[in-house]
Order: structure tokens, then C-alpha cells, then sequence
């Protein structure tokens, strides 16, 4: 089985030179049921106990995050928050609990999961015969499916989303910005772009 990818072309450079860089093609999304019912017919558990087990396990990793520690899964990875101050402070000033926020969640993947995933997935051509540039079209077919399950997007996601330069990926959301498709909402340092559901409805 392999993973299947197209090409698509950044815009110019000052230089005049264009990047070019794969994309993953329609890849395959999976959720708990999915992993439910394969668990299930490989072991003698149950969906309902999976959903459960899940659900136990979603507790758990919960209640040690807002309690500040990390938790490492086993041939999965372990999770940590990552603090920031809400506001730049200085040396000196006075600094309490509600000056601090989480930044941001952190995944590290197991070494072995890490190093399986890298070594032994291998990538097909598929699609146009010739390059594509990510554009505002493309951009907003993209969004369509993504709001589908999430309400707002940062600039890192989009990047990884539509295998972007930070650049490009901050241009082409606050394009969308100018169009109203899109709604910033700054939380701390981070702009989280909403989705106007009047251009992004979800099927429900």
C-alpha cells in the first residue's frame, strides 16, 4: 500500500525562483469506530468496551494535562502542555497564576512508531500530470471539508493542511479574512481563523 501524492508549485520568490513540493492526494481519515470495530475483530473486546476504554483513556489524559504533567502511551507517544505568558512580561514584574495560559499541546510520537511510519511508507504519483499552485479556490475546497469537523484553523494547521509555506498559508487565510469567509480571533499569540458558516456550513 502506499501513500499517494501531487505537486504543486509556491508562488515566485523574490529571485524568481518556484518551489515545488508534494501534496498528499485524498488521504484516508479514520475515527474511533473505525479503530473500534478493527480492535474488536482482532481481540475478544467489544465496541462497547473500546468506547469505554476510550473514554477512560480521554479522562485520564485530560485530567493529568490540566494538572501540568505529561503522559507517555506506549508505542504511541506522550502528550504535555507547553505554558505561555498571556501578555510579554519582564523581569521584575509581578506574575500570579492568571497571568499564565496554555500555548499549546504537545504530541511526541514513539521512537518506534516514528521510526516505522518513516521507513516504511512509500509514496505513488497521482493526479494532474503537471504542477498545481495552491490558490484561493483550492483554499476554500480544502476548508469546506476541514470545517466540516473543526470550527476554526491556525496558520501552522493550514500549512500542514494544504502543504504550504508559513508565508503563503498566512496570505492565502487573511485573503479569506478580506472575503468574510473566514473570522480571526486572537488567542494570546495565536490567530484562530473561523470559519463563517454562512460560506461553510456543516452537514449535519
Amino acid at each position: 500500500m502506499s501513500a499517494y501524492f501531487d505537486i504543486y508549485m509556491s508562488p515566485p520568490q523574490e529571485d524568481g525562483q518556484i518551489s515545488i513540493h508534494p501534496r498528499l492526494v485524498h488521504p484516508s481519515r479514520s475515527d474511533s469506530r473505525e479503530m473500534m470495530q478493527q480492535i474488536s475483530e482482532e481481540t475478544t473486546l467489544t465496541p462497547a468496551d473500546m468506547k469505554a476504554t476510550f473514554s477512560a483513556v480521554a479522562g485520564f489524559l485530560q485530567n493529568q494535562l490540566i494538572q501540568g504533567g505529561s503522559v507517555n502511551i506506549e508505542g504511541i507517544g506522550s502528550f504535555r502542555v507547553v505554558p505561555h505568558f498571556v501578555r510579554p512580561k519582564h523581569k521584575g514584574d509581578k506574575v500570579t497564576g492568571k497571568d499564565v495560559r496554555v500555548k499549546r499541546i504537545v504530541f511526541t510520537p514513539d521512537p518506534v512508531l516514528r521510526y516505522n511510519v518513516v521507513n516504511r511508507t512509500t509514496f505513488e504519483r497521482r493526479g494532474a500530470r503537471h504542477s498545481t499552485t495552491m490558490n484561493e479556490t483550492k483554499s476554500v475546497l480544502l476548508l469546506r471539508e476541514y470545517f466540516q469537523e473543526h470550527d476554526y484553523i491556525t496558520v501552522a494547521e493550514f500549512e500542514v493542511l494544504a502543504h504550504t509555506t508559513e508565508t503563503s498559508s498566512r496570505r492565502l487565510l487573511n485573503g479569506l479574512v478580506r472575503k468574510e469567509h473566514l473570522l480571526p480571533k486572537r488567542a494570546g499569540r495565536t490567530i484562530l481563523y473561523q470559519a463563517n458558516r454562512y460560506h461553510y456550513p456543516q452537514n449535519l
